[in-house]
């Protein structure tokens, strides 16, 4: 089984998407969505409110840039986690 970069392949998949089928009527999409966790032992995990849960709970927060197309075209442009502050992990990327 062979080895692949994740961030490579999304971006010659954005490149494709943008030069080969983009279109005028296209729109970008900013979306956030929250992830459940049990535990603090994630980065970015912090007891905050969380869409997916309805409520205050451990859980990272991810934000997602997506390509949306005519002719149903779609493709995910970019993603991040959102390290909140005094979360695991925030200290070491400020």
């Amino acid at each position: 089984m062979g080895c692949w970069d994740a961030d490579q392949a999304r971006d010659r998949l954005r490149r494709y998407v943008l030069e080969e089928i983009g279109s005028q009527d296209s729109v970008w999409i900013v979306a956030e969505t929250g992830f459940v966790k049990k535990d603090l032992h994630w980065a970015g995990v912090k007891r905050q409110y969380s869409g997916a849960a309805g409520r205050i709970k451990n859980s990272q927060v991810g934000v997602f840039l997506c390509y949306a197309g005519g002719a149903a075209v779609s493709c995910l442009m970019g993603n991040s986690i959102f390290l909140a502050s005094g979360s695991r992990m925030a200290h070491a990327a400020a």
